[in-house]
């Protein structure tokens, strides 16, 4: 038996999702946050099904006593680091993406979403396949889809305030799309300064062709002529 095999056994559904403790001391937050940042690498270099707990603790240095004071299985800190990560994307796009009904759907504009979006990818160490699409299913997909989720309800929370006279189901098709297109390059382009620069001549006309003007009607600008 593997020295991570009890930690399979099936714990209860809130605990396996839950930390078991949060720390009071200084000692207690490091020992919890230094855990995070080794099971972040680890998911980036051998993937989620080759995590271990036994693997997490040696990373960080720990023993695997340590481990099991804040979680219960390598679930529980997978989800540790995600809700971190919903808090990282929650605050960047409210404090750093201005209003788009002030100043319009410009290429500035486009450039501070996609800019904020690629500091999420590098900020994230473990969920970059997150963007991709890469974790669609399994433990990890749940997780990567609350983090997509969080982006495009911040993002389209924006839009509906900004543009209330654009309908929910155009205003979130043309929000879906965009992030799609952006993720997908942002996951395969190396050149990050390059995806940026042609994202925004991409994006900012399209985003554009909804959101013109908030005193406008809902759709979107036609391009056959008519």
């Amino acid at each position: 038996m593997s020295g991570d095999s009890h930690c399979q056994e099936a714990p209860s559904h809130q605990e396996a999702g839950q930390r078991r403790k949060t720390p009071r001391q200084q000692r207690g937050q490091e020992t919890l946050d230094v855990l995070v940042s080794a099971t972040a690498a680890l998911l980036d270099e051998v993937g989620y099904e080759q995590l271990t707990t036994k693997a997490i603790a040696a990373r960080a240095g720990l023993s695997i006593g340590s481990f099991y004071q804040f979680f219960a299985n390598k679930d529980a800190i997978v989800n540790e680091l995600a809700q971190r990560y919903r808090g990282q994307v929650r605050t960047y796009l409210a404090g750093s993406v201005t209003d788009p009904h002030r100043y319009g759907i410009s290429s500035a504009w486009v450039s501070q979403v996609i800019q904020g979006l690629v500091q999420i990818y590098r900020n994230m160490p473990g969920f970059r396949g997150v963007w991709s699409g890469r974790h669609r299913a399994g433990p990890l997909g749940e997780q990567a889809r609350a983090l997509r989720r969080e982006v495009f309800d911040a993002l389209d929370q924006t839009l509906g305030e900004a543009f209330p006279n654009v309908s929910v189901e155009a205003r979130q098709r043309c929000l879906g799309i965009a992030l799609e297109t952006a993720y997908q390059l942002l996951s395969n382009v190396d050149d990050k300064k390059l995806v940026v620069e042609e994202l925004q001549r991409l994006l900012g006309p399209y985003l554009a062709s909804y959101f013109s003007d908030a005193d406008e009607t809902a759709t979107p600008v036609s391009h056959n002529g008519r």
